[in-house]
């Protein structure tokens, strides 16, 4: 989720269109459709039985569109057909706990009505468009089509007008849709198209538990040019046995925004997308800005398509059919599973048709717990011994298969744990086959299986328990020190950039002061050049079991003086919990990267001022609080970014609760501080 911006409406140039086109007069401009090849698609389905879940904003269930598409819960009896008012008998006729929940309902207001009311300003009608994409009506005469026309749209709202989500609002969602699957509804497939930094375990199992029921899970991959298996961002990082997540293609299919050879699944068209928006006279947009959240609903309608031309498909065998069909680019490698943009049309018709087998779902792709397992899942049943030869992992590790899943899932479990801070990569050599003697599509270009090129690479790593902010590792005392690393870190989806430097290996600490007054935190003493910051740690006043993620920065600090090294300070308040960051500097290059090692994390009360007399002869007295701790006296002849602060090597006599020091300036002007030794 975040800030959607609209772009202008705009008008592409007329196309030959193929026969069987629909007549909706915008459907010339919807070069995405015919990209997955919607014409060919529909001469097998159309969506028609299957319910689709929208999570967003909302859906303009009144929409001339829309309004034939939209479910109808079949429990509620207060509505008139032609869609024009939700309900009016103001009963719970269904028992569920919610009165006239007719097109969905409102988890972000608390109440029964999803209509898309836009979120953030300007208004962006984001669950209204995607609606469009998914199930647009055909062959009406008005504006345009969407890819999967027969399905019907189950309008589920977690964002307010402000934009604001939370992770209690999308498991409500959830729970509702599960529920409907449960009293015969047919959902096939939830279209999730936010994310962030949230990470609420609730969400990922109220996800998995939508798997249990034979509900696809798609989400975007997000906006933000980031590695998604070098960064964490939600739902997207939950790594769903029954998820698929997509990234973004233009109309040259080039990959773009978000990527992760291990987190994204494929990609789908997402630029100049045209579909359903706002009420009135902006009844239709195209949107021509490349999002993520606009290729997901292409991946959510195939699901629908493949699930309405065989209801018997199973989460897996729905996912084998998407991820084994994609067109393949060259371009794409390294950035996706697949590497591959969507094909509805060779999705639908490769159903039951002999297909090498492919990998339909690696995990995890980061380790928190030495002893969890590997696991991957194929596209059907496997040859087990020829996959255990075929397996490699590196660095080595002793350990033992165990199948499952009818012999379509793999488990690894390292005999004595895996190494912390390490990464591993997996790889499955094309000689594996399945049962039926076909050998593996790594490359999922449906060529030279069992060579070389066909090897399924996949990498998964160790990061430090504190890598997430939600798991801050906890300091404590009024001073100390702590021995830390960053290695293998990551940085949170919405996660501030540090003293100007994007970051990118970040690792928490949280501290509750024990007393009112100023605190210093440093890195002294490290070999990398680090940031560091400091925010109050408070929860979510919605959530309240999840802490915010991305505090403001109440201090932050890339170099002390000359040094790599970082210094903050900031006045304490007692009883206060504060998240302390600890980062790398990112470092230049086509691909940036954040420095990583290990560091000395220190803190202390900051000392009282130093006051100075002048005396005779050029010299100056100074003297502060003689505490406990010995500070160093450290002297700099100017304050200009870079200087180079030096240890003052005179020793200060105590006398009277001070300690005193007499310097000579010889005419020169010089600035002190006190320093932590």
């Amino acid at each position: 989720y975040g800030t959607f911006l609209c772009a202008a409406l705009v008008w592409l140039n007329p196309i030959k269109l193929h026969a069987n086109s629909p007549n909706d007069p915008q459907y010339p401009s919807q070069w995405n459709l015919r990209k997955v090849g919607a014409t060919n698609a529909w001469e097998l389905a159309s969506g028609e039985g299957v319910v689709v879940a929208i999570i967003d904003t909302g859906v303009n269930y009144l929409h001339e569109d829309l309004r034939e598409n939209m479910w109808r819960n079949p429990g509620e009896t207060g509505f008139d057909s032609q869609g024009r008012d939700k309900s009016t008998n103001g009963i719970d006729d269904d028992g569920n706990g919610y009165v006239d929940d007719v097109f969905g309902i409102d988890a972000a207001g608390d109440d029964s009505d999803p209509m898309d009311e836009g979120g953030g300003e300007p208004r962006v009608y984001h669950g209204t468009f995607i609606a469009g994409v998914i199930a647009g009506t055909r062959n009406n005469g008005k504006g345009i089509t969407g890819l999967a026309p027969g399905a019907k749209i189950m309008a589920l709202r977690a964002s307010s007008v402000t934009d604001v989500w939370t992770a209690s609002d999308i498991v409500k969602c959830y729970r509702y849709v599960i529920d409907m699957k449960r009293r015969g509804v047919n959902v096939r497939v939830v279209n999730n198209s936010y994310g962030g930094d949230y990470a609420g375990e609730a969400v990922g199992q109220a996800m998995e538990e939508a798997g249990n029921e034979g509900i696809v899970v798609v989400c975007s991959a997000g906006n933000s040019g980031m590695d998604l298996d070098l960064n964490s961002r939600w739902p997207q990082n939950f790594k769903l046995r029954n998820g698929l997540v997509v990234g973004a293609a233009n109309e040259s299919d080039q990959f773009l925004l978000n990527y992760g050879r291990t987190i994204v699944d494929l990609a789908a068209p997402a630029t100049n997308i045209r579909s359903t928006y706002a009420p009135g006279m902006a009844a239709y947009q195209i949107w021509t800005d490349a999002t993520t959240s606009f290729a997901t609903p292409h991946v959510t309608a195939t699901v629908a398509l493949l699930a309405s031309f065989d209801p018997s498909l199973s989460v897996d065998e729905l996912k084998a059919a998407i991820l084994g069909s994609v067109d393949v680019f060259p371009s794409m490698r390294g950035r996706s599973m697949t590497a591959g943009r969507l094909n509805a049309a060779r999705a639908l018709a490769t159903l039951g048709s002999t297909r090498a087998p492919i990998v339909i779902h690696t995990s995890p792709s980061v380790l928190r717990e030495p002893g969890t397992q590997l696991s991957v899942t194929f596209s059907t049943a496997m040859n087990k011994a020829s996959v255990e030869q075929a397996w490699q992992l590196n660095p080595a590790a002793a350990g033992y298969f165990t199948w499952s899943n009818g012999d379509r899932t793999v488990a690894f479990s390292a005999r004595d744990g895996f190494q912390s801070l390490t990464n591993y990569t997996v790889t499955l050599r094309g000689s594996a086959t399945d049962q039926s003697g076909a050998s593996l599509d790594g490359n999922y270009n449906r060529a030279s299986e069992g060579a070389g090129l066909d090897d399924l690479q996949w990498s998964f790593r160790h990061p430090p328990q504190n890598d997430d902010v939600f798991m801050a590792e906890l300091i404590q005392g009024r001073s100390g020190e702590h021995s830390g690393t960053n290695r293998n870190a990551s940085k949170e989806g919405r996660e501030l950039d540090k003293a100007g430097s994007a970051g990118g290996a970040s690792v928490w600490y949280r501290w509750v002061a024990m007393e009112t007054g100023p605190v210093i935190f440093e890195t002294a003493g490290t070999d990398f050049d680090t940031l560091l910051v400091a925010g109050v740690r408070e929860a979510n006043h919605l959530d309240q079991d999840i802490i915010r993620a991305v505090p403001a920065w109440i201090a932050q600090n890339d170099n002390d003086g000359a040094l790599k090294t970082s210094r903050i300070s900031f006045v304490a308040t007692n009883g206060v919990s504060y998240v302390i960051g600890v980062d790398g500097k990112t470092r230049s290059g086509t691909i940036p990267t954040a420095q990583t090692g290990e560091f000395s994390l220190r803190w202390y009360p900051a000392p009282q001022r130093i006051d100075s007399r002048r005396l005779a002869g050029g010299q100056v007295e100074l003297s502060w609080p003689a505490t406990a701790v010995a500070y160093k006296l450290e002297s700099t002849d100017q304050l200009a970014e870079g200087a180079k602060w030096s240890e003052v090597t005179e020793v200060a006599i105590v006398s009277g609760g001070k300690r005193i020091l007499t310097q000579r300036l010889d005419g020169s002007r010089k600035f002190f501080r006190l320093r932590m030794p």
